[in-house]
């Protein structure tokens, strides 16, 4: 990506008054520096959006983004999503509630189909739309660590480290602000209380009969080479008080979601639990995750940016209508039936309209 591209993006995304109320500084960036395959699949033309607050405006060009192909629309999204992982998480939650219901609004209207339910939650949307307005900054040295991402093929076994690594360039304030996102959501100022889990013991699953969650699990971390642990559980330690305790327990509850909320380990579902997870707690790793993503791949192969909008709205909304997963003690489920469990805590698995092949 041109430098002109990067510094036009980044100065949106810290001021979304940049240069009016259109993305015509971005735009006029690619017109000049873009790579070709952006500059040919997608108009530069700007759609016109209904008038009103910022968090309106943002699910009307989330909705034309899924119905109509429009540069303009998906870099605000891309925007936006950057913004709420680095600079505003408190605003995470109105912020993808709008990209899902216009996104997921557009595409019911390009397929014919009913658009489901608005989930706007107004009292939440007025709170976060002065952190939307305001200015803020990207942390110093974390632009180097985004460009190195966005601008090449990442090994899937080494992303996770790498996008946790970003917070490695986060301030106190901004280190704070994604505590607070935490606490937004139900229940997590509770489990962020309470005492640390222990470490995984694999190896107590290998007994497991073969109908159990504990035997699933088994073999989806041992089959697979995967660490029970995904990364060493000090390591996640010393970010906030806040956050460190929730971040352990998603660390080891990661894979347990794939299996109970239906999701695969597919790049594309690996890319929609995150979007899940993001719904249950606001996890900023999932929110940092997903705007990377976003804006690699509307710069690199923007052919796949559609089916990837389209998991992410859908297992959005999944996750928020789904009870707190992280509430579920998981040391009693080993020797239930993933059905039992899924019945017993009224959790559904996730339903897409793109096939599982990407």
């Amino acid at each position: 990506m041109h430098e002109s591209i990067r510094s036009a993006l980044l100065n949106k995304v810290e001021d979304i008054h940049f240069g009016g109320p259109t993305m015509a500084p971005v735009l006029d960036a690619i017109r000049a520096h873009g790579e070709p395959g952006v500059r040919e699949s997608l108009p530069l033309d700007a759609p016109a959006v209904s008038q009103g607050g910022p968090l309106e405006a943002l699910g009307e060009h989330a909705c034309l983004a899924a119905s109509q192909i429009s540069l303009e629309s998906l870099l605000w999204i891309a925007v936006h999503t950057l913004r709420v992982g680095f600079i505003t998480p408190e605003a995470v939650l109105p912020v993808y509630e709008r990209i899902a219901d216009g996104w997921l609004r557009g595409k019911a209207r390009l397929l014919g189909r009913t658009a489901p339910a608005a989930q706007i939650d107004s009292v939440a949307e007025a709170a976060a739309t002065p952190l939307v307005l305001q200015r803020g900054r990207i942390p110093e040295g974390l632009p180097p660590l985004l460009w190195r991402v966005v601008g090449q093929q990442v090994d899937p076994a080494t992303i996770t480290p790498t996008i946790a690594a970003f917070g490695g360039t986060y301030g106190d304030e901004l280190k704070a602000a994604c505590a607070r996102a935490i606490r937004q959501f139900p229940e997590q100022a509770a489990i962020a209380a309470e005492p640390w889990p222990p470490r995984v013991n694999i190896d107590s699953l290998a007994g497991c009969a073969p109908d159990t969650l504990g035997h699933a699990y088994y073999h989806l971390i041992v089959d697979n080479g995967f660490d029970p642990e995904v990364l060493d559980p000090d390591s996640v330690t010393g970010f906030h008080p806040g956050v460190d305790g929730t971040n352990r327990r998603i660390l080891q509850q990661h894979e347990l979601w794939h299996l109970v909320a239906g999701y695969s380990t597919s790049p594309l579902h690996e890319s929609a639990i995150s979007s899940f997870q993001l719904a249950q707690f606001g996890h900023n790793y999932s929110a940092i995750f997903l705007a990377t993503a976003i804006t690699q791949i509307l710069f690199s192969a923007p052919i796949f940016l559609d089916p990837f909008l389209q998991v992410t709205a859908e297992a959005w909304r999944h996750g928020r209508a789904t009870r707190p997963m992280m509430r579920i003690d998981w040391e009693a489920q080993w020797h239930k039936s993933i059905v039992a469990i899924r019945t017993e805590h009224g959790i559904r698995p996730f339903e897409s309209i793109i096939p599982d092949m990407l």
